[in-house]
């Protein structure tokens, strides 16, 4: 017998019981209100359509109209999750109508930014956000309005915060400076207390400190400056540097197979164009038959460095010699490489250092070949970089190839290996044609 709930006479009389239904009715409706029916921060995209869209926080929809773009919100296609095609269309339309440069963008030396939801402008320097704290203090300090790039609110928590700019007739230290009519580019700095500028003596030097040549500053002859030493010496880091232990060898030889010649299907070498992002790719591609295939170190070399991130799901440098470096990604590593980077995937991809660096034999299984989610061909990215052999792009004139040696000092990956391995490798370049590269002139191979 089903026991029957009595409402007490009391409450049908005074109204209680209607102001409790009231009540429950807008918990509810407040509760599935602030409930969003896609995730926030994620991409989407219907199975029929091939726009991108973006959920923000708010629980609305933007759309990506520029591929650059979405690769400074994720590192990969693998990222993009699909929705129902009804499901898409009940998040409404963010007002903002664009999509600002995402948490994994550089926006390197001396930018100027803000966020689309707070119209503080800040200028980025040396790891640090000033807040610019008027529209006549950025006028007068002679910033302009168009370098005023907007950013998703989570890169500017990547920067500590270095204080307000209030004042007019001083640069900060860090501020590139040229004077008007003169092409001598300065660098204000503080040498013994006193603020100096220092002039970069050649073009050269300019490009190795990764500076940005639209981001100097054209000041008056009013604001005057003592000259401090001049910056004469390039600053690029080379791999002796970061390990003074490291053996010097300039043409080392890979006495092992990478991946056994005969599971491989196709290497596309470098360089090349990734044609949806625009994006200069240095390193080699190499397809194999299948996942699981064991990746070899191909000579003694050790892991300095190594990123595990979302869509990766791992990238790991190698130190062949003080001059050679080597780079692999979209691999699955053993574990004890595993085990020393970040258990959780993060959204970019950024390195963590590997102290003490890990050591492995020429012929030692190092990982295995992996797909990415979305991603068509198996395979992996293979690149060798040389510190002391320059290419064409390092006198590239674009700040961005210049900041990186992963640009700068690629090299045919496959010409260190012996000359029956070299052989087997380069009789299977360009077998299959991959769609969506594009050769950026001569090969490195060639």
């Amino acid at each position: 017998m089903t026991k029957r709930i009595s409402i007490p006479t009391s409450w049908r009389n005074t109204g209680v019981l209607a102001f409790l239904v009231l009540m429950l009715f807008l918990l509810f409706e407040s509760t599935h209100a602030n409930v969003c029916a896609l995730n926030k921060n994620y991409a989407y995209k219907a199975p029929s359509s091939s726009a991108i869209y973006f959920i923000t926080e708010t629980c609305t929809k933007r759309a990506f109209t520029n591929e650059m773009i979405f690769f400074t919100y994720f590192p990969s296609w693998g990222h993009v999750e699909a929705a129902p095609t009804l499901l898409l269309k009940k998040i409404p339309n963010d007002a903002l109508g664009f999509m600002p440069y995402g948490p994994l963008y550089d926006p390197q030396y001396g930018a100027l930014v803000k966020t689309v939801t707070d119209p503080k402008v800040y200028l980025l320097l040396d790891g640090k956000k000033y807040w610019i704290t008027s529209e006549m203090i950025f006028t007068k300090l002679r910033y302009r309005w168009n370098w005023i790039e907007d950013v998703d609110s989570r890169l500017l928590l990547q920067y500590q915060s270095g204080g307000e700019i209030t004042e007019t007739h001083r640069h900060l230290n860090g501020t590139l400076i040229k004077y008007e009519g003169d092409p001598a580019v300065y660098r204000l700095e503080d040498q013994n207390g006193k603020q100096v500028k220092r002039h970069i003596a050649s073009e050269e030097v300019f490009k190795s400190l990764k500076f940005r040549s639209d981001r100097i500053i054209t000041i008056s002859q009013d604001e005057s400056y003592p000259d401090g030493s001049p910056i004469s010496e390039k600053i690029v880091q080379s791999p002796s540097q970061a390990d003074p232990s490291c053996v010097k060898n300039i043409t080392p030889v890979f006495t092992h197979h990478l991946v056994d010649p005969k599971l491989v299907t196709n290497i596309v070498p470098p360089p090349n164009i990734h044609k949806a992002s625009g994006h200069l790719k240095t390193h080699s591609y190499l397809n194999t038959t299948s996942v699981g295939i064991p990746i070899y170190a191909p000579v003694d070399m050790s892991l300095f460095n190594g990123a595990h991130y979302v869509g990766g799901p791992y990238s790991l440098d190698f130190r062949v010699s003080c001059e050679v470096r080597l780079r692999l990604a979209h691999i699955d590593p053993v574990q004890k490489i595993k085990d020393a980077l970040p258990k959780e995937a993060k959204l970019d991809s950024k390195d963590t250092a590997v102290n003490p660096p890990i050591t492995f034999k020429a012929g030692e299984v190092i990982a295995y070949i992996y797909q990415d989610v979305g991603v068509l061909s198996v395979g992996l990215d293979f690149g060798v970089y040389h510190q002391d052999r320059p290419n064409r792009y390092a006198s590239s004139t674009n700040p961005e190839i210049l900041q990186s040696v992963i640009y700068t000092r690629a090299v045919c990956p496959y010409e260190f290996f012996t000359k029956e391995l070299n052989s087997s490798y380069r009789s299977k370049f360009d077998l299959i044609g991959q769609e969506g590269l594009v050769k950026d002139g001569v090969s490195f191979c060639d």
